[in-house]
């Protein structure tokens, strides 16, 4: 039997006969083998790259195995040293499909970010955070765990330039001059710790003209991963499966889409995609199709940083789209002015003469320091995930209660996702990472929710406005009354507003018939309405009594407001 040696330096060997050895390849053998998160199994290569000289690792999927043909093209087209003698070639793709078979066992994973996969938990490998080059925290001393790179994943994704301090000294300075500036950051970083800490995915959209620092926002959150220039900015642009594929990608991660007014659709499907990124999962269409092309487990938790010269609100007011009530508590909005001089900034330091000059120099400054403070915050939090997540949520509650906010109400899943940017900010400035005062971040973050919040009411707010609606309403409304069973509406009748229905012998029984589109077209939002019908419902008002003796063709819905107890609290007389 050939027994095959390799090693560095020698290349790839066989033993032809006792103490002879011959070199049929440079340095080539399997590191390790194992399964990506949609099933498909992997090896890893390693060999010496032509080029250079240099010793590189690929991933090579288990089929190519099958055909030497297909092998060699797979170390030719990746740089392989140099091609074998033709007689050497099945040697060599014996040797790898034998060493194949006893390579060290890996886990692949098909995306960036926490790891989820079946195999990983049957291996009881919790809190692993993949990069491109490194896997963080609990992994078994006999498990390795490489990421497969994919078509969808985004390939600058934790690019690394300069140190930690290179990016304090020249970027994280100066966030401390703009709340929106630490909001940003605290969202870069904070996109880590969501998922252990239990966070929804949200968007963040920053709206204002042109030339008011809206980049600068940008640029600065992504350095905090990634390259930071603006021709890497994705922006909205973006089909609904552009999105999808770009949202798994930047899962666990930031992702920042640039300039709302891009959108290339309608306004109604601009909300519809707020809907699918926020969350958290993708339409799949087919089954066969989604594992071809590796969207099986479509999943993400994300922050998304959006801009754009409009506000969303207003783009779906211009386009006449009906505001749904969870799109506030799943995208917020603030003005990218801060200050009339200083537009983002509030304020500037002593060298700098006005904002502009500021800007440029954070536009140059991300470009060359990136990467590194997702790093730091990454091992720095994995050294214990269990006390960084209590001290998240120890701070989160404080926050509430300082604000005195109930975490179930609307205000209350709003200030969720500050809560948590406030205390992730804390937790970076332990971890020397925000060079800034903790009194300070508050400040900012705090100051940015009472704006968020200012902009949305609670419930108990719009039902006490809700019923003043109501009451107006039924002033105007056109009543018609029925003393009969089986009464035909004429069609004058039937566009009447509300009808008030009577049956002989029973007066206490009155109430108002209201078709319950008409009903809900009273209040400034859907869920306006739903809350003033819980209210009327609670005090027996309202009820959903069949209208079985009014004769419609298609008998509508209606909501039934009982006269008598209209009138006893005073809203019909």
């Amino acid at each position: 039997m050939v027994e095959f040696i390799t090693n560095e330096k020698t290349g790839l060997q066989i033993e032809e006969a006792p103490n002879n050895l011959r070199t049929i390849a440079p340095y080539i053998e399997v590191t390790l083998y194992g399964l990506n998160a949609a099933g498909q199994s992997f090896y890893e290569i390693s060999f010496r790259r032509k080029m250079d000289e240099q010793i590189v690792q690929r991933v090579i999927p288990a089929s190519l195995l099958l055909s030497d043909r297909e092998i060699i093209s797979f170390l030719v087209n990746n740089g392989f040293a140099n091609l074998p003698l033709k007689e050497d070639e099945k040697a060599l793709c014996n040797f790898l499909r034998e060493s194949s078979n006893n390579a060290k066992k890996g886990l692949f994973a098909s995306k960036l970010g926490w790891l989820e996969d079946k195999f990983a938990t049957e291996q009881k490998l919790s809190f692993v955070y993949v990069t491109p080059d490194k896997q963080y925290f609990r992994t078994k001393p006999n498990m390795q765990i490489r990421f497969v790179q994919s078509d969808e994943q985004y390939n600058q994704s934790m690019e690394i330039n300069g140190s930690l301090d290179d990016w304090k000294n020249n970027v994280g300075k100066y966030i401390k001059y703009s709340p929106l500036l630490t909001l940003s950051a605290c969202m870069g970083l904070g996109a880590i710790a969501m998922k252990p800490c239990g966070i929804e995915s949200y968007i963040l959209h920053i709206f204002g003209t042109t030339s008011k620092g809206k980049s600068n926002i940008e640029l600065v959150a992504q350095s905090v991963f990634r390259k930071a220039a603006k021709n890497t900015l994705p922006s909205w642009d973006i089909t609904p499966i552009g999105l999808m594929d770009k949202c798994r990608a930047f899962a666990d991660s930031l992702f920042i889409l640039d300039e709302v007014t891009k959108f290339p659709d309608v306004p109604s499907k601009l909300q519809q995609m707020i809907y699918r990124a926020t969350n958290g999962s993708g339409k799949i269409t087919s089954f066969a199709y989604a594992k071809s092309v590796n969207r099986v487990d479509l999943n993400w938790i994300i922050p998304i940083l959006s801009s754009g010269e409009k506000s969303i609100t207003q783009i779906l007011e211009e386009g006449n789209v009906k505001l749904l009530a969870g799109r506030e508590v799943r995208c917020f909005e603030l003005s990218a002015i801060r200050h009339p001089e200083y537009f983002t900034f509030t304020s500037l330091p002593k060298k700098f003469k006005n904002s502009a000059q500021l800007a440029k120099l954070l536009e140059i400054n991300t470009g060359k320091y990136y990467g590194t403070p997702a790093r730091r915050f990454l091992r720095k939090f994995l050294k214990n995930p269990e006390k960084r997540i209590e001290f998240v949520k120890s701070k989160m509650q404080n926050f509430y209660e300082r604000q005195k906010i109930d975490e179930g109400s609307i205000k209350g899943r709003i200030a969720n996702r500050f809560a948590f940017l406030e205390a992730i900010g804390l937790l970076a400035i332990n971890f020397k990472i925000l060079p800034m005062k903790k009194s300070l971040l508050k400040e900012h973050i705090r100051l940015l929710c009472a704006e968020v919040l200012a902009q949305h009411k609670t419930d108990e707010e719009l039902r006490q406005e809700g019923i003043i609606l109501l009451r107006k309403a039924l002033k105007t409304a056109v009543l018609v009354k029925v003393k009969h069973k089986g009464k035909t509406f004429s069609d004058a009748e039937k566009m009447a507003f509300g009808y008030v229905i009577m049956r002989d012998k029973a007066p206490i029984r009155h109430f108002i018939a209201i078709r319950k589109g008409s009903f809900d077209s009273i209040f400034e939002s859907k869920h306006q309405a739903d809350v003033v019908t819980r209210h009327l419902q609670k005090v027996g008002i309202l009820t959903h009594r069949q209208v079985d003796f009014v004769d419609f063709d298609n008998r509508p819905q209606f909501h039934c407001l009982n006269l008598e107890k209209l009138k006893e609290v005073g809203l019909y007389k």
